[in-house]
């Protein structure tokens, strides 16, 4: 079956462009993702997924979840914890939340720093989050076990430090209650950039997600619930997934390490590759606001 969309005018165009933003952006790129939560004292997993069940949460154990939470290139999931007696990096069990030490901090380390994101190779960043004023930046290096401060940001850091298609973000919040996310150049602190205001808006946990342009994480408001949601870095929009359990606080998942930039997305409705395309795909001409007439080819029905 062919179908042939042919607009009337300049109006219908618009109004179906618009209907066809709304449906891609509500569609799932990709394969579920797993992702980890803590609250103050718990771990749990959790998949997003294009389902009846938007978010599966999964009590996994018992974890002390009061500093940041950060995955490694080979599966490694760890947190700065400044421990009394043994400072350092702990990696925490997947599937009973046990820590255990990974890395103990050499006596002359600060050990206050409760932000982290790691860039694989035994290199990781980090902050001192939830700190008025504090916007110094980290870097910890495990090879030679070097912890060097890079510089100031400009902006105190509220969250927990994020890696979204190699670049670092974080949420800051000024003190008139303004909230933004804010881009890290590792390469030049000074040149660190404000990419998006959110107004009103608290932001807790910080990881990437497989949606285009957006971070994850858990927002809210003075006056309402947190609830895991995504924020748009290019106008700042947040979309309220679903409820989390009491107290989520950090947030992390493999996908940080994602190369992926496409925003561009395929649908394969009945999944049975009829236009000849494989896997969610379709065999077709681009398609813009500005054509009169397109051809979709795959033969599925709503």
């Amino acid at each position: 079956m062919e179908i042939i969309l042919k607009p009337s005018n300049k109006r219908g165009i618009e109004i179906l462009s618009l209907v066809l933003f709304f449906i891609l952006n509500a569609i799932f790129v990709g394969s579920a993702q797993q992702y980890y939560l803590t609250t103050n004292f718990s771990l749990y997993g959790f998949e997003l997924e294009d389902s009846n069940c938007h978010c599966c949460f999964q009590y996994i154990g018992e974890t002390d979840g009061s500093s940041g939470l950060t995955f490694t290139p080979d599966t490694q999931l760890l947190r700065p914890f400044n421990h009394p007696q043994f400072p350092g990096l702990y990696q925490i069990n997947e599937t009973s939340g046990e820590q255990t030490p990974f890395f103990n901090y050499p006596s002359f380390f600060y050990t206050n720093l409760n932000a982290i994101a790691s860039i694989g190779n035994g290199v990781f960043y980090l902050m001192e989050a939830n700190v008025q004023f504090e916007d110094e930046f980290y870097r910890l290096d495990l090879n030679d076990e070097s912890l060097s401060s890079l510089g100031n940001t400009g902006y105190p850091i509220k969250s927990d430090l994020a890696l979204f298609k190699g670049d670092l973000y974080y949420f800051t919040r000024d003190n008139g209650g303004n909230g933004a996310i804010i881009k890290v150049d590792t390469q030049n602190i000074s040149e660190t950039s404000l990419v998006v205001e959110l107004g009103n808006v608290f932001v807790f946990g910080l990881t990437a997600s497989p949606y285009c342009n957006s971070l994850l994480g858990f927002a809210g408001t003075p006056n309402t619930d947190y609830t895991l949601s995504l924020i748009n870095l290019v106008d700042g929009v947040i979309t309220h997934l679903c409820d989390v359990p009491p107290n989520s606080w950090l947030l992390t998942s493999m996908i940080e390490f994602s190369e992926d930039e496409s925003c561009d997305v395929s649908l394969d409705l009945d999944r049975d590759d009829s236009s000849g395309a494989v896997d969610t795909d379709f065999n077709s001409s681009n398609v813009t606001c500005f054509i009169q007439e397109a051809v979709v080819a795959d033969e599925d029905v709503l």
